[in-house]
């Protein structure tokens, strides 16, 4: 199964090996991303190949950071694509399996793992484009009720100041429901892609892809 500690071996299984409540993200994976080793929230969070794919056309430069990495769904096809990439993760045992999934696929050594908190982390690096699919996940507002900056963990307001000091391109993702006059405060211009399952609108993808890099 595509579980921690078995090795990656088994890419055909169609059962979500954590249950039919998580079967439409089971659904998305491909043969050799079943391979990989997760833990529960490891798949829910997972950027599937198949979302991942229009992303990477966009990365800039050669060095990548991938921001909240989890267990490497992210890294691992930028890494493949010859960029070299930072990937940053506060939980260590995400971390551990992102280095698994790294051996797994080969690319261990196109990718530097940080252990820690994005927003500490993301000042001391210098980078080409910073991506980041993360703690929003899981996530939930009340009904009718718009996501916001302040409900991404790190905050979202705080991780992007960051990041348009140092990168000149920022990709992010966000849930469908994002309330997007929060961007208007930055001065970028973005812009955004939806993402689609089965018609329906499930999230977007923004990019900012000419940032100054002189900061917000």
């Amino acid at each position: 199964m595509g579980i921690e500690g078995d090795g990656g071996q088994s890419g055909e299984q169609d059962q979500n090996p954590f249950g039919l409540s998580h079967q439409e993200y089971w659904d998305l994976l491909s043969p050799e991303e079943r391979m990989m080793q997760f833990d529960e929230y490891g798949l829910y969070a997972l950027t599937p190949r198949c979302f991942s794919e229009p992303i990477l056309e966009h990365i800039q430069g050669n060095v990548v950071v991938d921001a909240c990495c989890s267990v490497g769904g992210m890294t691992i096809p930028m890494a493949q694509s010859g960029k070299h990439v930072i990937a940053i993760e506060l939980d260590p045992h995400r971390l551990e399996l992102a280095k698994k999934n790294a051996e797994i696929f080969g690319v261990q050594d196109r990718i530097t793992f940080i252990s820690g908190d994005v927003l500490e982390e993301i000042p001391k690096l210098s980078a080409d484009t910073i991506f980041f699919d993360g703690q929003w996940v899981g996530q939930s507002t009340e009904e009718g009720q718009l996501f916001t900056l302040s409900d991404f963990s790190p905050n979202g307001k705080d991780f992007l100041t960051q990041c348009f000091k140092i990168a000149k391109c920022v990709i992010f993702r966000v849930p469908a429901n994002f309330d997007f006059s929060e961007l208007e405060q930055f001065p970028y211009q973005y812009r955004k892609e939806p993402t689609v399952v089965d018609g329906e609108t499930v999230a977007y993808t923004v990019y900012w892809e000419n940032v100054s890099g002189v900061g917000v």
